[in-house]
């Protein structure tokens, strides 16, 4: 079983996993601006329902102004002919989808219980255990944000590949995104909390209706985006982390994590380069 603490603990060290940073885009004027926003009208919003059953959480939410950062950060960086909606809502499950019919992505108050519980297995610390699953919520919203700009931009791909390039397009946005700060707890948060789904339904051997998910196994989710995370930094001490025996990666994948990641940064480069307001 991954000792998913200690590989949290690990990967977040002060120094370790530095990433590049990125060059800023340039100002725009206020022509070019007004001429994009003609062409381009739509925009990511937030809305938030009050909830049944969690109603501390909900509240929590709407107090926090959860994702309203993200939804300006992403209405500025990827040009929309429609608007997204994000709503927290009750689901009856813990869960987050995308519906394309409605063009809107829904954040389950079940799947924000679930995580602050599995998140407070984890810490002994409440405030460290709160922040783990606020991530971990972010990674999820960036996957179903993935779903969304697949389904804008006609990127057509459904079943599996659909949800393996969903985990690709949250990870390419969030180590992309121009801070330094937090990312990274982000997607270690996000892999983490696959870790936990997978080491709580792997005590048996795992039935068809596992198997038939049209996702990854989780602890394979878990794995890939770490592979990405390294592969983003592959320094000798980032690579001693993710080879050492607490997130114990086997050295030929790690050996090739580089390439996986690079590879994925420039083919979502290439399939957006067109979705972006121009910088000129």
């Amino acid at each position: 079983m991954l000792a998913t603490r200690t590989v949290i603990a690990m990967v977040l060290t002060a120094g370790c996993f530095l990433l590049p940073t990125p060059v800023l885009a340039k100002n725009k004027t206020a022509a070019v601006d007004e001429h994009l926003n003609q062409l381009h009208p739509g925009s990511f919003s937030v809305e938030y329902q009050p909830s049944q059953k969690f109603t501390e959480i909900a509240k929590m939410i709407e107090a926090q102004r959860r994702l309203q950062n993200w939804v300006k950060y992403l209405t500025a960086t990827y040009s929309l002919a429609n608007d997204i909606k994000i709503i927290f809502k009750d689901c009856g499950q813990p869960n987050a989808f995308y519906d394309p019919d409605k063009r809107q992505i829904e954040l389950c108050y079940e799947i924000i219980n679930e995580m602050l519980v599995l998140m407070g297995k984890q810490y002994d610390d409440a405030n460290k255990a709160k922040r783990a699953a606020g991530n971990a919520l972010t990674f999820i919203f960036l996957h179903e944000v993935g779903h969304a700009l697949s389904h804008a931009y006609g990127f057509q791909v459904n079943g599996l590949a659909a949800e393996v390039k969903a985990d690709e397009l949250a990870t390419y946005i969030l180590l992309s995104r121009p801070i330094r700060e937090g990312k990274i707890y982000v997607a270690a948060n996000g892999a983490q909390y696959f870790a936990l789904l997978g080491n709580r339904s792997s005590k048996g051997t795992p039935g068809d209706r596992e198997m038939a998910d049209e996702h990854l196994p989780d602890k394979m989710r878990y794995f890939q985006i770490v592979c990405w995370i390294y592969g983003s930094a592959p320094t000798p001490a980032n690579k001693a982390v993710v080879v050492g025996k607490d997130i114990g990666m086997p050295e030929e994948r790690a050996n090739r994590c580089p390439g996986e990641y690079e590879q994925m940064k420039a083919t979502w480069d290439e399939a957006l380069r067109l979705h972006r307001p121009s910088d000129d």
